[in-house]
């Protein structure tokens, strides 16, 4: 029995030892071929659903908010207390366009995100002047997402570290641009006061109403929140993996 034992020990440990690194499963793709790139970043958008211990990437899907604030036009701030993302590996990569020779990368890709959880709402003493009283509430909220498309770009370059060849980015200065297919809010146990009376109700109708119009408007903070997770999470592959594993062609030369 123990004879057995050590040896199915032995055979899942020469398993382990036989399953390929995360560097070695990845698909290598010129550097100009942009349809390869597209599926490079798809594969990839895919696999962090459950997250790379290789490289120390949490999963993705569903995503992990605690106390994550966007504020509209710096008077309003919403905070997701404790909750949950989930939609990433359903993501679409729609184009992937690098530039090493003007050192610009432009992205574009297609979301469906379900967002719910704990969230609660402060005010900025401004917001009285605007809305006519305080701002404040707290519940349990869900925001259904579709289709949300964002188009962006932002600079992309190559850096050496150790000996190692990485492409890295910055996304100070990014532009990008975006559309919603639709959103609805959905609450409950809730309560929103605007001075002292309590509109939560009317609010969420007033939004699912007339959506592309506060979307259009007050948009862009919630967007902006959003890209800043997906880049944390790019650049923890791009830290993390030098290019050598994932691009044909030496970049030595764009350094």
């Amino acid at each position: 029995m123990i004879s057995a034992k050590i040896g199915l020990i032995l055979f899942f440990s020469a398993l382990a030892l036989c399953e390929p690194a995360f560097v070695d499963t990845l698909p290598k793709c010129s550097i100009k071929d942009f349809e390869c790139l597209r599926g490079l970043y798809q594969d990839m958008m895919t696999r962090s659903a459950d997250g790379i211990p290789e490289i120390g990437m949490a999963p993705t899907d569903p995503f992990i908010l605690k106390n994550e604030t966007v504020s509209v036009l710096d008077m309003v701030h919403i905070t997701m207390v404790d909750g949950v993302a989930k939609g990433v590996k359903n993501c679409i990569i729609n184009k992937v366009r690098p530039d090493l020779d003007t050192k610009n990368f432009t992205m574009d890709f297609t979301c469906d995100w379900v967002i719910k959880g704990k969230y609660k709402v402060t005010s900025e003493p401004a917001a009285k002047e605007w809305l006519g009283g305080e701002v404040k509430g707290e519940g349990y909220g869900k925001v259904e997402i579709e289709k949300l498309r964002i188009k962006a770009g932002f600079e992309f370059f190559v850096r050496k570290d150790n000996g190692e060849v990485y492409l890295d980015y910055s996304y100070h200065g990014m532009k990008f641009a975006y559309q919603f297919g639709g959103i609805r809010l959905h609450t409950q146990n809730d309560f929103l006061y605007i001075g002292d009376q309590e509109l939560s109700k009317q609010v969420i109708s007033i939004f699912n109403d007339n959506w592309k119009f506060f979307i259009s408007t007050f948009g862009r903070p919630f967007v902006l929140k959003g890209m800043d997770f997906f880049f944390n999470f790019t650049h923890i592959f791009y830290d993390n993996v030098p290019a050598k594993h994932f691009i044909i062609e030496d970049l030595s030369s764009y350094l």
